[in-house]
C-alpha cells in the first residue's frame, strides 16, 4: 500500500486578506449601438427567397476573372462625366484608348468624347490615348486652355466699347493719334 499524503493547510486568521474587486469599466457609447439594438430584425433589400439568375459568361480563355453581377450605389467614373483615361466601362489599360463611353470625354480638349482630334488609335498623338499620367498630354492641355482663355479674353464683350472714339475736328493737316 502507498503511505497516505499528508496535506497541511497553513493559514493564519490573523491576517486580512483583501481579494481585490473587479471593476467594471463602461464601454464608451458607440454610434452603431442604435443600429444593433435588436438582431432579430433585418431589413433586406430584396427578396432573400427569389432565385439568382445565373448568367454563364464563357469568355473562352478558361480565365478566373473577376466577374461583376450586381452594383449598388453610383460610381463617379461610371455615372457622372469623365475623362476617358478614367472611364470604368472601358478601362484604359485592358481596352481600346479609341473606345468610349456616353459620359467620356476628351482630357486635351475637355468636351464629349470623340473630339476633333480623337483619332482611330493608330497614332500615338491621338486624343483617344491622352492622359494625366504623361506629361506631354498635361502640357497640350495647358497650352489648349491657354489659348481658350486668351481667345474669349481677346473677344468678351466687355472688352468692346459702347461707342468708338471720336477724334475732335481739327484744322490741321496732320492726322490725330488716337487712345483707347
Amino acid at each position: 500500500m502507498a503511505p497516505k499524503a499528508e496535506i497541511l493547510d497553513i493559514s493564519s486568521d490573523e491576517e486580512d486578506v483583501t481579494i481585490p474587486k473587479k471593476k467594471n469599466y463602461k464601454k464608451p457609447p458607440s454610434e452603431n449601438d442604435d443600429l444593433n439594438d435588436d438582431d432579430d430584425c433585418l431589413i433586406l433589400d430584396g427578396d432573400p427567397d427569389k432565385p439568382v439568375q445565373v448568367v454563364k459568361n464563357d469568355t473562352g480563355n478558361g480565365s478566373d476573372e473577376l466577374l461583376i453581377v450586381a452594383v449598388k450605389g453610383q460610381v463617379a467614373c461610371r455615372d457622372y462625366p469623365h475623362p476617358r483615361h478614367l472611364c470604368v466601362n472601358f478601362p484604359f489599360d485592358t481596352s481600346a484608348h479609341e473606345k468610349y463611353c456616353s459620359l467620356c470625354h476628351c482630357y486635351v480638349c475637355d468636351t464629349l468624347a470623340p473630339c476633333a482630334y480623337w483619332g482611330t488609335g493608330t497614332s500615338n498623338y491621338e486624343h483617344c490615348h491622352s492622359t494625366d499620367k504623361k506629361e506631354i498630354w498635361k502640357l497640350a492641355r495647358l497650352i489648349l486652355k491657354s489659348s481658350k482663355q486668351a481667345k474669349s479674353a481677346h473677344f468678351s464683350e466687355s472688352n468692346i466699347p459702347n461707342r468708338l472714339p471720336v477724334a475732335p475736328p481739327s484744322l490741321d493737316p496732320e492726322p490725330t493719334t488716337l487712345t483707347w
